[in-house]
């Protein structure tokens, strides 16, 4: 008799798909919606009465989300890397984002590499999860 359990699991995986998908288009879309509202709270604060602050409008923190893409496009263009090397990349492409701050990176790192979509082997290297 053959067992169900094969079956049961590729069902499963199908109807995981289309979930992901819609839920990477939610956090593409969340992450446009914050820099735009970013863009308009700076503009209504340029254009506010009120006198302005010392100090300058802050910059938007790097998401969990927003990393996880970053580390994603890395890992599908480079293959495996080490964790230092991830992260050294990762940092890179952020610090070259104008409107973003570095504040908190490390945490979100952490945060990031829980993520089910990354594997870490028994060389210590990262890749994408199969």
């Amino acid at each position: 008799m053959d067992s169900p359990i094969p079956d049961l699991i590729t069902e499963l995986k199908r109807l995981r798909e289309p979930l992901e998908h819609e839920e990477t288009g939610l956090k593409e879309k969340l992450s446009l919606c914050q820099a735009q509202l970013h863009k308009l709270d700076a503009a209504l604060l340029a254009l506010s009465d009120t006198p302005r602050r010392a100090s300058r409008i802050s910059k938007r923190s790097v998401t969990k989300y927003e990393l996880i893409e970053v580390i994603t496009d890395l890992l599908k263009s480079n293959g495996r890397l080490s964790r230092a090397d991830l992260e050294g990349l990762a940092k890179k492409r952020f610090s070259e984002d104008s409107e973003r701050s570095l504040s908190g990176f490390g945490l979100r790192f952490k945060e990031a590499m829980n993520d089910r979509n990354f594997t870490m082997s028994s060389t210590g290297e990262i890749t994408l999860a199969a």
